[in-house]
């Protein structure tokens, strides 16, 4: 079974949503709280392997969540992993991008920041 471009576009935003949703201040920012008050009864190695797939990375996440967000479309098979992969990369490329435009942001913040200084120390 082959999945679409579609499905895949729409399993990681519904993940990147999620991801962004989870954060403090946000409408599921309980989330990250009940599942660690579910997983602090195990040891502090499984909570760290479990904490990045249901919230802390949104790479990660494509298991957990794509499994739950695809979960009517399909069996459970081989090319689930495939749609995994598919999704998973596309997180990457989504936060790759965001990361790289929020970089973009500070530095050019920093740099009106110096040009106001420059300018403030020249009417002196």
């Amino acid at each position: 079974m082959e999945f679409s471009l579609e499905l895949t576009l729409l399993t990681s935003l519904k993940i990147i949503f999620m991801y962004g949703a989870m954060k403090p201040g946000m409408v599921f920012d309980f989330l990250p709280r009940v599942f660690d008050w579910v997983l602090h009864w195990l040891p502090m190695e499984a909570q760290l392997y479990l904490k990045k797939p249901l919230y802390d990375c949104v790479f990660c996440m494509a298991s957990v969540w794509g499994l739950l967000f695809t979960y009517q479309y399909f069996e459970i098979t081989v090319d689930y992993v495939f749609l995994i992969l598919q999704v998973g990369g596309v997180n990457y490329l989504v936060a790759t991008i965001i990361g790289w435009y929020h970089d973009q942001e500070e530095k050019n913040e920093r740099l009106h920041e110096q040009a106001l200084f420059k300018e403030k120390e020249a009417t002196k």
